[in-house]
């Protein structure tokens, strides 16, 4: 028994090596930066500190304090390296405050399960790493489950939360969450003194966003904020829940965001993981009305349950989209409640079949998720490296850029300051005009359009310039990389 924990724990810390090792790869050496990177990363470097307190520029947002501390990493190096190290440190910490939980609440098995999933899934691992703030709020989430849960003097938990909404709009939604998990957890209320305590314990969850609101509502009177609030309904208008007979497409939408982003695209995993995670949450309901179960994770389980129900109301009054990345807080939950009904199915369900039967399954999950996560690791969303490589590797072929496309790339080389000499390929044309004369069968030309899953845009029109050529059949696709398209003529 001794020498079965040692080899389980050595194996975690490999697992826990690996996943430090493959994120520290994918920030900085196989690195990629898309439009919304770059348009904010432009911002934190060209405008000051109080500038950065007002509307930004290209229909950028991201909270104030998240934007100070990446402006103040900027003395470290070039920008493109400087503006990784805050999510890369975030996605680390992540890592392991998740790992803390995993280990002491469940079997030795289970618990590799876990950590595999969080250490290489790939919406885990993208998202976490891109240069917006949705590495704190998963990191920050985690944080709070580890440490805040137990009574800690007044003053820690609201400067926690205080600094939580600063740096994070997810921080609303737990400081929320946390006034509601202290009221539930309130059953005397004919006991004055305990009212009493319990007032004291909520008042700081309950003043942390204070702060924030007043800033918020300041910064919405300032100029261009209201073209901002408008440009960014326009944008996510297909992750607000309609107050109509459309929430039901909009469920199944995210529903399947989620199942794809967590469990797998590949149906052989995915779908069982997806009944696995069903199975937990009518666990966890089920016992919940059956018995006051007050464990660790069903306290976790509780509180995100709060902050999501808060986030989806935020959603119906369009004030906080969700979707795809804006997940990502989410994943200790998903996994979580997944590892509640993989207990349950095997302390009811297998319990007949021998331990090391039971014990080889629990062990070879991992290395099935850990064989399909590897096949499609290596695609991050707009990695124009992958273009360039394509180009490289195509030079028999004359390529047409669209402006938009041309545009996007160049501001991705400016920014990147990527050793590129000369123009961006020898073989590369900017399409501003259609000329048939100019365009002859087997070229191809390069469009920049979303691919994003959940967006109102999930599968964006090409630009004006190519539509008559796609109506006409003239073009066809030829190759998909994340926010671009190339089509190759007939």
């Amino acid at each position: 028994m001794i020498k079965r924990r040692i080899n389980v724990y050595n194996i975690s810390l490999i697992i826990l090596f690996l996943g430090v090792l493959i994120r520290f790869y994918y920030q900085f050496i196989d690195w990629s930066f898309n439009g919304d990177e770059i348009n904010l990363g432009n911002n934190i470097i060209l405008k000051s500190f109080n500038g950065l307190l007002y509307p930004l520029d290209s229909g950028q947002s991201a909270p104030p304090l998240f934007l100070w501390v990446e402006k103040l990493f900027l003395n470290v190096g070039k920008p493109f390296y400087s503006l990784r190290i805050l999510t890369f440190i975030s996605s680390i910490l992540s890592l392991f405050l998740f790992n803390r939980i995993a280990k002491k609440n469940y079997s030795q098995a289970l618990y590799l399960i876990l950590i595999v999933i969080f250490a290489f899934n790939p919406f885990i691992l993208y998202n976490s790493l891109t240069l917006k703030q949705y590495s704190l709020d998963l990191m920050m989430g985690l944080l709070a489950v580890n440490f805040f849960l137990k009574p800690r003097k007044l003053i820690q938990n609201y400067l926690f939360f205080t600094i939580w909404c600063f740096i994070s709009n997810i921080g609303l939604l737990f400081s929320a969450a946390f006034v509601f998990y202290n009221v539930f957890s309130f059953y005397n209320i004919y006991d004055k003194k305990l009212i009493k305590t319990k007032l004291l314990q909520i008042a700081p969850f309950l003043s942390a966003p204070i702060l924030y609101l007043f800033y918020f509502f300041w910064f919405m009177q300032q100029s261009g904020a209201k073209e901002l609030k408008a440009y960014m309904v326009n944008y996510w208008s297909g992750s607000f829940i309609p107050i109509n007979i459309g929430v039901l497409k909009w469920i199944a939408i995210q529903g399947k965001g989620i199942y794809l982003f967590f469990f797998s695209s590949y149906a052989i995993i995915g779908i069982p993981m997806l009944i696995i995670f069903l199975f937990g949450l009518l666990s966890i309901f089920y016992r919940i009305k059956k018995e006051k179960d007050s464990s660790f994770i069903k306290k976790i389980i509780f509180i995100y349950l709060i902050a999501i129900a808060m986030h989806l109301f935020l959603s119906a009054i369009k004030l906080y989209p969700f979707s795809d990345r804006i997940y990502l807080y989410m994943a200790p939950l998903i996994l979580f409640v997944f590892a509640e009904g993989f207990q349950f199915i095997i302390n009811n369900t297998l319990k007949k079949l021998k331990r090391k039967s039971s014990q080889i399954y629990t062990y070879l999950l991992p290395i099935l998720l850990l064989i399909t996560y590897i096949t499609y690791l290596p695609f991050q969303d707009n990695h124009v490296l992958g273009l360039i490589n394509y180009f490289n590797n195509n030079k028999s072929q004359q390529i047409f850029l669209t402006e938009r496309s041309n545009s996007t790339i160049s501001n991705w080389i400016e920014f990147t300051q990527y050793p590129i000499s000369g123009q961006l390929v020898e073989n590369t044309i900017v399409l501003d005009t259609i000329n048939l004369d100019e365009i002859n069968s087997k070229d191809l030309i390069l469009s920049r359009q979303s691919h994003k899953f959940g967006h109102k845009e999930k599968s964006s029109e090409p630009e004006q310039i190519l539509q008559y050529l796609i109506s006409n059949k003239k073009i066809k696709t030829k190759y998909k990389i994340d926010g671009y398209t190339l089509y190759e003529v007939y």
